[in-house]
């Protein structure tokens, strides 16, 4: 008669030492999910690297469109800050920077960084893919009529790159040349921090054309480089002797507005 009082209550103990006891969990890793629905309209591939405690947590290749419910990694239970974007050409990045190689030009940068918590077991996190470069178009001639005998077109800057997480401008020598092709030249430079962009024409025998203040003309012209997503520009020389006509075109939104400088 004894027996059922006795598993009765060995349940009951069972019952009370598994509600009053906790798993400490403390150790566990947390595991972040990255939304990445909005990057496959930027192309397949998406770079990301990932950092917790001192340690790099991921750091490869993934198909955006293959992960519709996100992409996950283990991290540490602390913070952790993530680096996403295209994938970059000739750009040289480690965990603290993206930076233009000397005498290269800026690559396409859509990217995103950010620092999260990571205390709780699961964070969830969106990529949203920003535009941190600037497509500067030059024109010398058109329709047959302007500057012709352009040699070379040298631009320099005093912002090189991006510093990660942040995004924000990375301060280092920039500089690019390049020959203008059917009397104009394409030029793309990552997110400054100032306007000190200057640009320096030479004629196809080496002599001095013009040096034009880049940087001046895109601060009359309205240009922020604050812009969540950085708007192109076309600079035409044609009529130098004029003046400078500077279009702003946006990126999303493909609204393009001219000043006559």
């Amino acid at each position: 008669m004894d027996s059922p009082k006795i598993l009765l209550t060995a349940v009951l103990i069972v019952a009370c030492t598994s509600c009053s006891v906790r798993e400490d969990r403390s150790g566990c890793p947390c595991i972040l999910t990255l939304d990445v629905s909005d990057c496959p309209r930027f192309g397949a591939d998406l770079s990301i690297k990932v950092w917790s405690d001192g340690e790099e947590n991921f750091s490869g290749m993934i198909r955006s469109a293959e992960h519709p419910s996100g992409w996950s990694c283990r991290t540490g239970r602390n913070t952790a800050e993530y680096f996403a974007c295209i994938p970059l050409g000739t750009m040289v990045s480690d965990r603290h920077s993206i930076k233009t190689a000397p005498g290269n030009q800026a690559d396409s940068i859509f990217a995103y960084g950010k620092i999260l918590s990571t205390r709780d077991e699961t964070v969830l996190d969106k990529v949203f893919l920003h535009k941190h470069h600037m497509q500067l178009d030059v024109v010398f001639a058109k329709d047959g009529t302007g500057r012709s005998g352009v040699g070379q077109v040298s631009v320099n800057a005093d912002f090189n790159g991006l510093s990660l997480p942040s995004m924000e401008p990375l301060e280092g020598e920039y500089s690019f040349k390049t020959v203008p092709e059917e009397g104009r030249c394409r030029i793309r430079l990552p997110r400054q921090g100032d306007g000190s962009i200057t640009m320096d024409v030479t004629a196809e025998d080496g002599s001095s054309l013009a040096t034009v203040d880049v940087g001046s003309l895109l601060d009359k012209a309205g240009y922020s480089w604050d812009s969540v997503d950085l708007a192109d520009v076309e600079l035409d020389l044609s009529e130098i002797e004029v003046g400078i006509a500077v279009t702003v075109t946006g990126w999303e939104d493909g609204v393009s507005y001219s000043e006559f400088i």
